[in-house]
């Protein structure tokens, strides 16, 4: 998963220049857009969905939408050489549905507003039924890649409850327009302090009062970004007073099309928005429409990148680069740099919680060496349960990480077999409930006392002490003991 996360960022960067390239788009400024893209805060802080803040898809997903809005496609068709372009689109294809079901949705969404651009512009409805294929396929490959999943669902009916959803979920799970235009409040470089200060009250500010959406750090936007819009306002007057006659050649991406794109993207993105209307009217189950912010951002960097070209400002030549080596400055100082910490910060507390749980493992399998089940304490449902006390939702998951050589009971599904066979140990833990699990091969029990009061815990130790005997492994400062079911007294 490390590998993939590092890999992420300069994929991530290759896509956003090719992405750039479809809008015909290149040079040095090019290169610093596709890093500064890269480079935004959604990317480092998707720490709690990894996968999905891997960004590339949802690049991809928009360079796909561009290339079809701009009839791509058509002159796929009509080229000589097209089969090796087919199997790239394919490729494409697999790559954006495989990478999760937000994304190839969002490309779903993306590729038909599109087509819808070309249609009113004159595409007829049998070319636009035909370049609406590679959104088809997109959805075809997530299905067949969620098949498994579907038939487990069908044939364990009760899991269906698990991840079940309603349409408020995504107006809480939406997106703030507001943060994703602002750049994010940690920002380094010199003299950005008070900006910084700035930021910070605006969101203190929005917590004091009822909101919809979710307020993420990832959500926020960067210098880059704030300077993408800043540029493409200032081509829109600069270019309207000069009264440019109105972009008609749709063999290329104009900013008309990168504008509808933009203007459907956030009306999903923001609260009560056609998010909530897709919840209620087709399905609830994709609720975090604030993950459109990558989609977001590519299209304002597309957008910056046409700016420059109108506002006839140097895209090759010495002052290119010189400009593209200010960009990438500003990127390093205001969303790279202020990452060492916050993954300093988000990775101390995992690197110790590892350390504690391979002694505790050292620990109870040189006292229990067979391969065995550990029943855990105290009982959390799985998945999506609240804290209990300061036991996190997740955090059984830890002695199951760092020990493979036992079966940990955590992660039983919801109301699964498993589940439902656990509910059925007497809780508290008695005689009857030790002769229950040892018949099903159980031979410890798992106590994390950080899911009792702390009026309790030494209550709990007492109990399970007296029942099982003093614990055979001790870890993480006293919070875990283990305990084993030979020892228990009769």
């Amino acid at each position: 998963m490390n590998v993939m996360y590092a890999l992420s960022f300069p994929v991530t960067a290759v896509v956003a220049y090719w992405v750039l390239r479809v809008a015909h788009l290149s040079g040095p400024m090019a290169i610093a857009g596709s890093w500064g893209l890269m480079a935004v805060p959604y990317h480092w802080k998707r720490l709690w969905h990894v996968y999905l803040g891997s960004m590339y898809s949802a690049v991809l997903a928009v360079g796909l939408a561009l290339w079809i809005g701009s009839g791509g496609l058509e002159r796929m068709w009509r080229s000589r050489h097209r089969w090796p372009k087919v199997a790239a689109l394919g490729g494409v294809v697999v790559l954006i549905a495989g990478s999760g079901i937000y994304y190839a949705a969002f490309a779903v969404a993306l590729v038909a507003s599109a087509v819808a651009f070309r249609f009113a512009r004159g595409l007829s409805w049998r070319h636009a039924l035909a370049e609406l294929l590679p959104a088809a396929a997109v959805g075809f490959v997530t299905g067949a890649l969620l098949a498994p999943a579907l038939l487990f669902v069908h044939s364990h009916p009760t899991s269906q409850a698990v991840a079940g959803r309603l349409p408020v979920e995504s107006v809480i799970f939406s997106g703030v327009l507001a943060y994703a235009i602002l750049p994010a409040p940690e920002s380094m470089i010199p003299g950005w302090a008070p900006v910084n200060s700035w930021v910070h009250g605006m969101v203190a500010a929005g917590e004091k009062a009822p909101t919809s959406g979710v307020i993420w750090d990832a959500d926020f936007g960067s210098v880059f970004t704030f300077g993408a819009l800043l540029l493409c306002l200032v081509a829109v007057v600069v270019v309207g007073r000069r009264r440019t006659r109105r972009v008609t050649d749709l063999s290329r991406v104009s900013g008309s099309l990168v504008t509808w794109l933009l203007a459907v993207s956030v009306l999903f993105f923001v609260p009560w928005g056609l998010n909530f209307l897709f919840a209620a009217a087709v399905s609830p189950q994709l609720r975090g429409w604030d993950r459109l912010t990558p989609v977001i951002f590519t299209l304002l960097t597309v957008g910056a990148g046409l700016a420059w070209r109108a506002l006839r400002w140097p895209g090759r030549g010495p002052w290119a680069w010189v400009a593209a080596a200010v960009v990438l400055l500003l990127v390093v100082f205001d969303t790279v740099l202020p990452q060492r910490s916050w993954f300093r910060e988000s990775a101390a507390p995992s690197i110790a919680i590892a350390a504690a749980g391979r002694e505790y493992a050292t620990a109870l399998n040189s006292t229990i060496p067979q391969r065995c089940g550990v029943l855990e304490l105290p009982r959390m449902s799985y998945p999506e349960e609240p804290p209990l006390n300061g036991l996190g939702g997740y955090e059984h998951l830890w002695p199951a990480l760092t020990n493979p050589e036992k079966s940990w009971s955590f992660g039983a599904m919801k109301w699964s077999a498993a589940d439902n066979w656990q509910r059925s140990v007497p809780d508290p833990l008695d005689r009857a409930g030790v002769q229950q699990l040892v018949k099903a091969g159980f031979c410890a029990v798992h106590v994390d006392y950080r899911g009792f009061a702390a009026a309790d815990v030494e209550a709990a130790r007492k109990h399970f002490t007296e029942l099982l005997g003093p614990p055979v492994a001790s870890g993480l400062g006293g919070a875990w003991n283990a305990f084993a079911l030979a020892n228990a007294r009769q």
